[in-house]
């Protein structure tokens, strides 16, 4: 099995082979990671290949690699989450936020996707990336296409704590890089406030009066 997937990792990191080879090497990589995952992570060469598959993967020309070592990488981490192993995201971090601002919509929801899962079950790994992840995804906030907006909403969320740390929001706010994105934030806040509604505050009566 380890020749296998050494086998199948190394040709998935090699960016010279023809993009249908790539694909499926991607695939195979993804699947492997699906539904073997604990045979990958144990610490050493083939966790190693895996990342650099991942990483190559990400930085495809083609389309449908890139959406393929995405579907990979959320496997992996999952996977890490889920058993409280070191994660991969450090590694793969420059590569999925070069994918938040992909020319294609699909490839940029499924990064959100993929930072909004690790932001909401471990914002210690997205926290150190916030000063370029964080632009990236608040400018995702405008994207024209819906679906890439609304996973924008909801890793902004999570990404900066949104209504539970305000305090994680706020230093970022006073980076250079958070305070470019102060207007866009703002304006986020305003639209999902005026979504809810009328008597979601509950009832004027203080709790001394009830």
């Amino acid at each position: 099995l380890a020749q296998a997937l050494q086998q199948n990792i190394g040709a998935a990191a090699t960016a010279g082979h023809d993009p249908d080879r790539r694909y499926i090497d991607a695939l195979a990589v993804a699947a492997v990671l699906k539904k073997a995952c604990p045979c990958v992570l144990d610490g050493g060469l083939l966790e190693s290949l895996v990342t650099g598959a991942l990483k190559c993967q990400l930085a495809d020309d083609r389309t449908f690699v890139r959406l393929a070592g995405l579907k990979g990488a959320r496997h992996l981490m999952s996977h890490q989450l889920t058993f409280s192993l070191p994660s991969s995201f450090s590694g793969l971090a420059a590569g999925i936020t070069r994918l938040v601002a992909d020319e294609s919509s699909e490839v940029r929801a499924a990064a959100l996707s993929v930072v909004k899962k690790i932001a909401k079950y471990d914002p210690s790994l997205t926290s150190p990336h916030l000063q370029t992840l964080g632009p990236a995804v608040i400018e995702a906030l405008n994207d024209k296409n819906g679906t890439v907006k609304v996973q924008a909403e909801r890793a902004v969320r999570f990404l900066l704590s949104l209504g539970t740390d305000f305090e994680a929001c706020g230093a970022f706010l006073k980076t250079p890089e958070g305070n470019k994105m102060r207007p866009r934030l703002t304006d986020m806040m305003q639209k999902r406030l005026s979504r809810l509604p009328e008597d979601s505050g509950g009832s004027d009566q203080s709790d001394d009066e009830k």
